[in-house]
């Protein structure tokens, strides 16, 4: 049983913004699940990457609440596809997996963006590698040294 669709104007006005209209939720006869459109076109092997190393999974014509048309996408081997000659594939991963990855790729980044000492060692391992590894040695020695800081910056200016 599919939901009653909103305009796209109720949509628009019931985004944070006017200028910004968010995209129609896709409908799924089952809850507890993050989409995704992944396109070929970037790599060659971009959705075999993402179900395989990632954990995506392919959405089914099944899966799908209302008629592909409506999402101006079809059905190819299975799979719900859109654009030209079925590029785009349309992935799922469960909700709770998805907040799973997203916090540990938070965590990396914070780490990797506000640890001094790896901020460091990631400096001194492009040095060596650009220039060799006696470049490296000499910023080593010169003491160099890595601050981090967060400032707060007000919208108005």
């Amino acid at each position: 049983m599919a939901k009653k669709a909103i305009s796209v104007i109720e949509r628009r006005l019931q985004g944070a913004s006017a200028l910004q209209t968010p995209s129609a939720p896709i409908p799924l006869k089952e809850k507890g699940w993050t989409l995704r459109w992944e396109n070929n076109e970037v790599r060659t092997d971009q959705v075999h990457h993402c179900v395989t190393v990632l954990g995506w999974e392919y959405v089914s014509p099944e899966d799908i609440d209302c008629a592909l048309e409506d999402l101006g996408a079809s059905a190819r081997d299975g799979r719900v596809v859109r654009g030209e000659r079925g590029k785009e594939v349309l992935l799922k991963m469960t909700e709770a997996n998805f907040k799973k990855v997203q916090r540990m790729k938070t965590q990396e980044n914070v780490k990797s963006t506000f640890n001094s000492k790896i901020i460091k060692e990631t400096v001194l391992n492009q040095v060596g590698s650009e220039h060799g590894s006696e470049a490296a040695d000499f910023i080593q020695r010169s003491g160099m040294s890595v601050t981090d800081s967060r400032e707060r910056v007000s919208l108005d200016e």
